[in-house]
């Protein structure tokens, strides 16, 4: 069998379970990170050996295990992150608030900003600014000693010298003793368990909860918490910035002016949501 055979019997097997645009993405994908084939049109061979392990994928996949988990691979900012179940798999939504970074704050590409992302999981909000950004002196931060493993195989993949930091930000106690960053970032836990039924199952099932969710009685936790951080470790004038869940993106703002500060901005995703905020530390 050749790979293009086997690429083209792939996709019909998933189209059963997907929709044929998704499942010739995920073939993209698979083909591409598992077997290191990017050409649909590869009429090379397709061994025993490598049918057998695609039948294994296609029976994972069937069983709503997301295919980044499967490959062990996810895209980012036009980079490749690893990833694993102590992970969330990274969107495009949060590619969006790094563009969003990334552009505001050109003109300091030059300067030794520190930033800092809370809440690093794989590392690529992080690394992506690193990356992009290689004078600036960037951190990540988790309260997951697994995922911060994780991030830091993939700020050594691409030679970002990202430090690391474990702690919990609902825990002042456990904040570092001291630091200090010009622009902080985060995409915490905003969804609340009452939109678990909303979700997909390949999310639910494979994904780390403690990563997703947040108590229905304080949706806003993490946002208050890292609030309070942000005004203890921010220079004067220095920059926070949220991802959103888009129906507490007012609650958000209002939440950050009481805490004193300004310049406060909403920024809507390619859909048009409330997905991204943007404020600033008093001087």
């Amino acid at each position: 069998m050749t790979t293009r055979d086997a690429r083209e019997k792939f996709i019909q097997a998933l189209s059963d379970t997907f929709h044929p645009r998704e499942a010739k993405n995920i073939a993209r994908l698979v083909f591409e990170d598992v077997f290191e084939k990017n050409n649909p049109a590869d009429e090379s061979p397709f061994s025993v050996e490598q049918i057998n392990q695609l039948r294994q994928i296609e029976t994972r996949l069937k069983k709503n295990e997301p295919v980044q988990y499967i490959t062990g691979i996810a895209d980012f900012y036009g980079l490749k992150f690893r990833v694993t179940p102590d992970v969330l798999i990274p969107r495009p939504e949060t590619e969006e608030l790094v563009y969003w970074i990334i552009e505001s704050h050109k003109k300091a590409a030059q300067a030794p900003v520190r930033a800092l992302d809370i809440g690093t999981g794989s590392g690529c909000i992080a690394v992506s600014i690193q990356h992009k950004m290689p004078n600036w002196q960037v951190s990540g931060a988790d309260i997951s000693a697994g995922a911060l493993e994780v991030a830091r195989q993939n700020a050594a993949q691409y030679g970002a010298p990202v430090q690391w930091l474990l702690f919990d930000v609902c825990r002042p106690e456990a904040w570092p003793a001291d630091g200090q960053w010009d622009l902080i970032v985060s995409n915490p836990p905003y969804i609340p368990h009452k939109e678990k039924k909303l979700m997909a199952p390949n999310v639910l099932d494979y994904e780390p909860s403690v990563a997703l969710f947040v108590e229905d009685e304080n949706p806003l936790l993490f946002y208050d918490k890292i609030g309070d951080f942000a005004l203890r470790f921010l220079t004067p004038g220095g920059f926070l910035y949220f991802e959103l869940n888009e129906f507490n993106a007012r609650q958000v703002s209002r939440l950050l002016e009481e805490k004193g500060f300004r310049e406060i901005e909403i920024a809507r995703d390619l859909y048009g949501k409330n997905r991204m905020l943007g404020a600033q530390k008093p001087d």
